[in-house]
């Protein structure tokens, strides 16, 4: 993804005077990460609420199965 030179100029401008490199790396992943968010909106590429409350909870009590078999055989 590229993005203008003049927007990370404006991202600049919008920072304090005294800046951390670390915080201008973060505020343009940030910048990425939230346009290929939208890019991904727009395109239709999207899953509602109930399928990741659904995917959440099988990988939850998959997980919580295992930790118990885990427990149950140091327990023997």
């Amino acid at each position: 993804m590229t993005i203008a030179k003049q927007e990370v100029f404006e991202l600049i401008k919008d920072l304090p005077e005294e800046v951390d490199i670390d915080e201008i790396m973060y505020r343009l992943y940030l910048r990425q990460k939230l346009e290929s968010a939208e890019k991904d909106v727009r395109d239709g590429r999207l899953v509602s609420h109930e399928e990741v409350v659904k995917e959440t909870s099988k990988r939850t009590q998959g997980d919580m199965l295992k930790y118990k078999s885990r427990i149950s055989k140091t327990l023997l």
